[in-house]
């Protein structure tokens, strides 16, 4: 790929997909967490 695109252009996607990437990879995390909390803190339905 580096031969075809060029060093420069190579190394810029790789880096811009590993920061998407990490973006991702923490948004995720937040998400689970907070959907744990949410889960934890809200009142039981005990209807059954």
């Amino acid at each position: 790929m580096a031969d075809s695109w060029g060093p420069r252009k190579t190394v810029s996607i790789f880096f811009i997909l590993a920061g998407v990437g990490s973006i991702l990879m923490g948004v995720a995390t937040l998400s689970f967490v907070a959907s744990f909390l949410i889960r934890e803190t809200l009142p039981a339905d005990n209807t059954a």
